[in-house]
């Protein structure tokens, strides 16, 4: 069976999956031929194909806007690179820091931030990232859904409020990669100078560099396992 092409929106999680079902086992290179596609030569040029790839075949609808992936079912979907043993091996973007939002308290509380937003329900799709095995022969795995439990959340809501501590404040020169237990805050992706809106020290708006949450990999990695042992999405 060949890989399917784009879909429409779908209407409910079990649509989705099917698409996910359909896609577990193929290679990228498979998939981006089927979608007129050409695979980047460099690993550090396939920063984010992975998952533009794949959104059209699933029918992901937010495309750059802040909302989960899959709006109408309010699930983001975030691939990860695995090692041959089934480790993720780089830390997963979540959301951006900075920007207009955080003049409102909406992006200041965990409870109505876009950081809980986008991980209230998260599609894993495990990509092969092993350097040794070209990116059009890396494999798409068994996805799967997961939804933070109660200890899970309480890891995020503690590192977000810790960062955002240093945010409120215009702390910006100490926020960096080295703060946070799970959740974590640094240069967003080869932005390079990039910058956003932000808060300075005497509560100001003030240009600052542009910097993105992150998800530990340790932390994906025990996060997809605890949601393998409730809902494996396997091939058929």
């Amino acid at each position: 069976m060949l890989p399917p092409e784009p879909g429409r929106v779908p209407r409910t999680e079990e649509e989705l999956l099917t698409r996910v079902r359909m896609l577990a086992g193929y290679t990228i290179g498979q998939l981006a031929e089927r979608l007129g596609r050409k695979v980047p030569s460099e690993t550090r040029r396939a920063k984010g194909f992975f998952g533009q790839l794949l959104e059209p075949v699933l029918g992901a609808t937010a495309s750059t806007r802040s909302t989960p992936d899959f709006e109408r079912l309010g699930i983001e979907m975030k691939t990860v690179p695995m090692s041959r043993v089934g480790v993720p091996l780089e830390s997963t973007y979540v959301c951006t820091v900075g920007g207009a939002g955080l003049d409102t308290r909406d992006d200041l509380d965990w409870v109505t931030s876009r950081v809980r937003h986008k991980l209230t329900r998260v599609l894993w799709v495990p990509i092969q990232g092993d350097p040794a095995i070209p990116l059009s022969d890396r494999r798409i795995g068994a996805a799967v859904l997961w939804t933070p439990d109660e200890t899970e959340e309480q890891q995020l809501r503690r590192d977000f409020d810790e960062l955002m501590d240093y945010v409120r404040l215009g702390r910006w020169q100490e926020l960096t990669g080295h703060l946070g237990t799970v959740l974590q805050v640094r240069p967003k992706g080869d932005s390079g100078g990039a910058q956003a809106w932000g808060v300075d020290e005497e509560g100001r708006r003030a240009k600052i560099p542009a910097r993105g949450f992150y998800l530990r990999p340790a932390f994906t990695g025990a996060a997809i396992r605890n949601a393998l042992n409730r809902n494996t999405v396997r091939p058929p």
